[in-house]
């Protein structure tokens, strides 16, 4: 991939909290929902 052409940054988010539960977060780009 060229610099032109390479995905946006994003960031992505995976831990537990206290409770014990998993969370993920993911980041949204127009109308697209970016999740690894």
């Amino acid at each position: 991939m060229t610099k032109l052409n390479l995905p946006v940054k994003t960031a992505f988010f995976f831990y537990q909290t206290e409770d014990g539960c998993i969370r993920i977060e993911t980041r949204m780009q127009d109308e697209t929902v970016w999740q690894i």
